[in-house]
């Protein structure tokens, strides 16, 4: 019986943990963190974002020429037609508690190949996928933090570490 109970408490415990926020609302931080990438706007040529469930939702809602959201399968025959290795980024919010949200990018380098390839069995399409690693060993540091104001009812951007590269130069 105390076994049944303790079990029941740990995973009440464990799944009461989980913080629920709205899609709307990590949307819009979302797509205030890519229009505030100021290395993004600067830098020439197009910026090509990793489709995952987060640009999903909100690569209609961003009006920037530059930055375009393509599938996998078009990305493949961008990489072709280049016949050099692609950017893409990718960005995901992490989740720190009700009131703070951080939004991070990552590199991802995307090499596509045609031929005939034998490894893993017969096929045509190679791609060669390397990430990049942009974290130390010391401590996590976002990208961009966002924390939310209960006097405004507003989310403030706290950190970017984009904008506070070039206002230092």
């Amino acid at each position: 019986m105390i076994k049944i109970f303790l079990l029941f408490f740990f995973t009440s415990f464990c799944f009461s943990q989980h913080i629920q926020i709205e899609e709307k609302i990590i949307d819009s931080l979302l797509i205030r963190s890519i229009n505030s990438r100021i290395d993004l706007a600067l830098s020439k040529g197009e910026k090509y974002f990793d489709i995952n469930e987060y640009t999903e939702r909100i690569k209609s809602k961003i009006n920037i020429p530059i930055l375009k959201f393509y599938t996998n399968l078009e990305l493949f025959d961008i990489s072709i037609k280049s016949k050099e290795p692609i950017s893409l980024i990718t960005i995901y919010p992490k989740i720190i508690s009700k009131d703070t949200i951080d939004i991070n990018f990552g590199n991802i380098t995307y090499k596509a190949k045609r031929g005939i390839f034998l490894k893993g069995g017969l096929h045509f399409k190679k791609i060669l996928i390397s990430l990049a690693c942009e974290t130390t060993l010391e401590a996590y540091q976002p990208d961009i933090r966002f924390i939310y104001c209960y006097e405004t009812k507003k989310w403030k951007m706290t950190e970017n570490i984009y904008n506070s590269y070039y206002q230092n130069y």
